[in-house]
Order: C-alpha cells, then structure tokens, then sequence
C-alpha cells in the first residue's frame, strides 16, 4: 500500500496494532510513518499529547527499542523509526518515557552507523540527539561514545537538500552547545575537534542561517571562557582571539529581532537562562556583548519570562543598562523594555554586582 493513502486510511489503533506485527516490514514502516506524520503533529497541541499517552499505553515506545535492535541495518524503517521518536520527544516527559524505555544505547549507535548524510535516518537521529544532550547523561555519552567526534568529522556538504543541510548543521550546532555546557564533556570536545568544526562552520558561505551561526557563537563563548584545572589542557588548544573575532562578525551583522524570529520558527523552548548570564560574567568583553545579546533576545518571547523570574535575574540583567560598554548597555535596555518591574531602578547591589561581574 502507498504511504501516504495508509495515512489517510488508519486510525491510531489500526496503526499501532501494524506497527506490532512480526515478519512485514512495509506494515512496519507503513505504521512508524503514519504514527509520526498524522498522530504526533503538531507537537504541542492537547491532541498530540494525548496521543502520546495512546502510543505509551499500548507498549510502542518499547516495541520501537526492540524494532531497532532487529533493524539495525535497514535504513529506511531506522528512518521511520527515528521520525516517530523525534516527534514523540518533543516534551520533556516524553523524553523520560523513551530514555526509560532504553532509547540511549540505539541512539548514540545509530549515529555512529549512518553513513548516508542524506538518509532521513539521519536527519531524525540528530534532531533526537539534541533533544537529550540537554541532559547530562546525554551530554557525557555523546562525548564518551564518540558521537561528537564522528558528527565533527563529517563533510556536510555531501548533503543535497539545502533545507535538510540547515537543519542538521542547526541540530549539531545546538548538541555542540548543550554538551560545551557540562565542564567535563567540554573539555572532551575541545579535544575532539569542537573549536574547528564551529570556526569551520561560521566560514562557511553557505550557512547563512542565523540560527546555526548564533549556537555556534554561543558554543565558542562557552568553549573560550572554561574554568578549572581539568580544563587548563583543553583551552590550551584554543585560539581566543579567532573566537573573538567570529563573535564580533556575528553581532555587527545580526539583529536581536532576527534570532527572535528563529526562536519562533523553531519553537525553541529554554529550561535555564544561566549559561547565557554566565558570559555576562566573562572576562572578555565580546562574550560578556553576546551574553547581553542572548539574553536581550530571550526577552522578547513571553515563554521566557517565567524562568527569568523563577531564576531572579531580571534585575541583575538591567542593571547592565548603566554600563560603560554601549553594546552592552543596548541590550541590557532592550531587555528591560520587555519587563514591566524594569521601570524603577534596580536595587544597588544589583548595580554592584553588575560592576564586578561576577556570578551571583
């Protein structure tokens, strides 16, 4: 039967009654397919939530673990099959409900099997990846597996379709970030050709893309501004002022309603504002402008807000608009618009705390 009249045609039960039979794989995959395109989007409607309740209750998350250990070499179904958990792990929860199923193991050997850079296998794989290096005990698989050295080494030119070409590169530009975050996987991926593929990435003509441009910015701050003794060999191999100088491009050739209109696009959803005032924090002047930049730009969105607040960094942020750096004090301005408290001054420690620079 044609994919998409099975799409047309199943319900969720039938699909997933399809998906747990033995010994046909085009029902397989006719199932994966249609479970992921017509019953899991859009991602955060009521609907989709509860069909993902559906899909747990009647055991698909388990039976997709035991479908890529029996499929582990067909590139279409490990295709399908990666699309439907893609779209399953848009929440949180969801996450937890895969990683608890065992998804990790296949995960991280999936990526090191994949060789087709155009494959949908690998596009869905590194949109997943991403979705769990926001935990640490993806962030350190990836790095220990050699996930991040494999995705670093790989010439992403070979792929054909520009829009996937932009995705991709934005997914491991956004796993490069969250794994740059967790100090013991950063300085694994110093070592393992993070600095080069970022650099490498920014000068590249064809990747315009501004969002893939800003997670490689914001990964080179992080990278350049590490602390700590374990960390003293991996900065050692790092050229700051290359760093500084791509982030200095970056900031006078983008705007911060440009990179709102990205996080709109893409629908990025934050649990922490802390690593982006870490940089505020920075010795070097350009990480602490785009530390101001990210947050000036995080303000925009309503959805932010509340961890903004729960995290008590409104006023410490604008308390930056007294800086004696303009770039800095722009985009302390910008974010202060965005909220109502932000009309009085700040307390005085804020200011001093401000003028010190360091981490509260």
């Amino acid at each position: 039967m044609d994919k998409y009249l099975y799409r047309r045609t199943c319900t969720i039960e039938s699909a997933c009654t399809d998906y747990m039979c033995d010994g046909d794989d085009r029902k397989i995959f006719l199932a994966a397919s249609a479970l992921s395109d017509r019953f899991l989007l859009p991602w955060n409607s009521n609907l989709t939530e509860k069909n993902r309740e559906i899909l747990k209750e009647k055991g698909v998350l388990d039976r997709t673990v035991q479908l890529l250990k029996i499929h582990s070499t067909n590139e279409e179904i490990i295709g399908a099959l990666f699309s439907l958990i893609n779209r399953y792990t848009e929440t949180g929860k969801a996450r937890e409900d895969f990683a608890a199923a065992g998804i990790l193991p296949h995960l991280f050997e999936q990526c090191l099997k994949t060789r087709n850079l155009n494959s949908a296998a690998f596009e869905s794989i590194v949109g997943v990846l991403w979705m769990y290096v926001e935990y640490e005990e993806g962030q350190m698989q990836a790095v220990e597996s050699g996930v991040m050295k494999y995705l670093f080494s790989l010439n992403y030119d070979e792929i054909v379709s520009e829009e996937i070409k932009d995705y991709v590169l934005f997914s491991v530009a956004g796993i490069t970030f969250n794994t740059a975050y967790n100090p013991i996987s950063r300085a694994i991926l110093s070592r393992d050709g993070a600095f080069n593929f970022i650099l490498n990435t920014l000068d590249h003509r064809g990747n315009r893309r501004i969002q893939i441009r800003y997670f490689c910015c914001i990964a080179l701050a992080i990278l350049c501004t590490s602390e700590g003794d374990q960390l003293a060999e991996a900065n050692n191999m790092l050229d700051v002022p290359q760093a500084i100088d791509r982030i200095e491009k970056f900031l006078e050739s983008t705007t911060i309603g440009a990179v709102v209109d990205g996080e709109e696009e893409y629908g990025m959803a934050w649990k922490t504002m802390i690593p982006w005032y870490k940089l505020v924090q920075s010795k070097f002047q350009m990480f602490r402008r785009l530390g101001l930049f990210c947050l000036a730009q995080l303000s925009f969105r309503k959805c932010n807000h509340k961890i903004f607040r729960e995290e008590s960094l409104i006023q410490p942020i604008a308390a930056f608009r007294w800086d004696e750096d303009n770039h800095i004090s722009a985009s302390a301005k910008s974010f202060a618009n965005q909220f109502e408290e932000c009309s009085t001054p700040p307390p005085l420690l804020c200011l001093v705390r401000a003028s010190i620079r360091k981490f509260p």
